[in-house]
């Protein structure tokens, strides 16, 4: 049991360059830094940024950091550097003390979160701060009062030790020339990302290369060692050909390649593999996958940054997303007034028709020209879900629970199109209302919902909807009060044909057609060319 516990240590990272040797060091572009004996700081040897560049750059050199514990200790980071030009918004430096990414990533613009002490990260007044770095936004945690040109100048080596506290205060300190420290900032940031890397980002124009010194740096604080391989924390499909994936802890970006993941069933393996950050990638497959299926992920040779690798499968993750008829628009209330018992406000209810649970983040509702996209929970398969107006929430207290929406899609009183559409625009369910179905009855007033009848038949029209019997007005949230043995038994029948110009001929359907890609094949112009795919001109394919 001892074996398989982390080894905890109260310890410290030391590199005084003196050996000669970069060992550990990781760059972005390789042979741009160097230990050597120009002009070094302490002792014999600084690390030097050495590359006469005829153009700008931005080099950086970055030291892993393993097992570091900010959470559960205080860290002290000490370090001396010397920057031999007047900083600008083109010419800075900036030294990472803890970093989630390493120097592949830029110091902003990138997948990279940490904190950071520098001149002009944001702007260029030149002060020295440090700053909080969280993808490609920079902000000010500790502000001095020195100003880089003005305090420090280009021939000065300074000392710096920054501590920050378990409960996140930050302190900044510069060495006073006689063994002691002067407190130049201090902030409250309780922040904190995985401190993967130290590192020097060094970004310059190119007559202004060559003028970074860095040397004795030391980090202090609770090393807690790794001993174990990354573990599978979630997997889920977030489309039809993306798997996203989040591990325990930090993979090393070197194992993390396509051929070490496989889906199955199939044997699939990913057409790429991204990193959103570095704990979480997303695979990316070539084609659609199947869908309404239980895969696994099987992942090879997968290590964590301190070389703990796993072999591993996931426990099934069900990929399935709404197809045509998956859910339906199974009751709505566009005419609220005069209110019979439900509350005078619009709703829209959707059905969940299968047995399989779908993401509503991925569907809209679009009625007229108005479209708004849908929130909320799991759409458990068998399930209903109303969405009205978010001023109307209050007022279905005690009758249902409803989803608010912050635009609403107002429903016209006779008629209208309520469609729903997946986020590539294909449509999973529609209705084309008109009161007019149900002639001038005392219910077409107002106050009374409609209702689907039959769910197996979710596209036979007017046929397969009514008001509402429920005394109440309607049945917001469960079973519709009209429910029943409905069937469609007639063929769509082709109404009309009519030709645009020389190349195009529209037809039109008595109902919605399902597979309109399977027409070309079905459709015989006597003595003419052969069809081409159609295209649908209406959202419900009837034409």
């Amino acid at each position: 049991m001892f074996a398989l516990m982390p080894l905890m240590l109260k310890a410290q990272i030391y590199e005084d360059f003196e050996s000669g040797l970069l060992i550990n060091w990781v760059f972005n572009i390789q042979d741009r830094w160097c230990a050597d004996q120009d002009l070094p700081l302490n002792g014999s040897w600084s690390l030097h940024h050495a590359f006469d560049n005829s153009e700008a750059g931005s080099d950086r050199a970055y030291y892993p950091v393993t097992g570091l514990r900010p959470d559960l200790a205080d860290v002290k980071w000490s370090f001396s550097l010397r920057y031999g030009y007047h900083p600008s918004s083109a010419n800075r430096w900036a030294i990472c003390l803890l970093s989630d990414a390493g120097p592949d990533e830029a110091l902003s613009g990138g997948n990279v979160n940490g904190f950071a002490l520098g001149v002009n990260l944001k702007g260029y007044d030149d002060t020295l701060r440090i700053w909080r770095v969280t993808g490609s936004s920079v902000d000010e945690i500790v502000t001095t009062s020195i100003n880089w040109q003005n305090d420090i100048g280009t021939d000065s080596v300074v000392t710096f030790s920054v501590i920050r506290s378990v409960e996140g205060f930050w302190k900044l300190f510069i060495a006073d020339g006689q063994g002691g420290e002067l407190i130049v900032g201090e902030a409250e940031c309780s922040d904190l990302y995985s401190p993967n890397y130290f590192g020097i980002v060094y970004e310059y124009t190119s007559s202004c290369d060559r003028l970074f010194w860095f040397d004795d740096l030391n980090i202090d604080g609770l090393f807690v060692f790794d001993t174990t391989p990354p573990e599978l924390k979630e997997v889920k499909f977030t489309g039809k050909q993306t798997l996203d994936i989040t591990f325990t802890e930090p993979v090393s970006a070197e194992s993390v390649n396509h051929s070490s993941f496989i889906l199955e069933p199939g044997g699939i393996h990913p057409c790429s593999v991204s990193s959103v950050n570095s704990e979480r990638v997303i695979l990316s497959f070539a084609e659609s996958l199947p869908n309404k299926v239980n895969y696994f992920i099987c992942i090879d040779n997968l290590c964590d940054i301190s070389g703990n690798c796993t072999n591993t499968c996931s426990d099934s993750v069900m990929l399935a997303y709404p197809e045509w008829g998956d859910i339906l628009i199974s009751e709505f209330m566009c005419d609220p007034e005069p209110g019979v018992f439900l509350p005078a406000s619009e709703y829209i209810e959707l059905h969940n028709s299968t047995g399989y649970p779908f993401d509503t983040g991925i569907l809209s509702l679009i009625v007229g020209s108005d479209s708004t996209g849908l929130t909320g929970p799991l759409f458990e398969g068998g399930g209903y879900m109303v969405f009205c107006d978010e001023n109307d929430t209050a007022l279905f207290r005690g009758i249902c629970p409803v989803i608010p929406l912050s635009s609403f899609p107002s429903l016209n009183n006779r008629e209208d199109m309520i469609i729903l559409k997946d986020t590539t625009g294909n449509v999973i369910h529609g209705v084309d209302y008109s009161t007019s179905w149900f002639g001038d009855g005392l219910k077409s007033e107002g106050g009374w919902s409609m209702e689907i009848i039959d769910t197996d038949f979710p596209f036979s029209g007017r046929l397969n909807w009514s008001y509402s019997t429920k005394r109440q007005g309607g049945t917001p949230g469960g079973y519709n009060s009209v429910a029943g043995f409905n069937p469609d038994i007639t063929s769509p029948e082709l109404v009309n044909v009519f030709a645009t110009d020389k190349k195009r001929l529209v037809l039109s359907f008595s109902e919605p057609v399902m597979n309109l890609a399977g027409l070309p094949g079905g459709v015989i112009i006597t003595g003419g060319p052969g069809a081409r795919e159609p295209v649908s001109t209406d959202p419900l394919n009837r034409r």
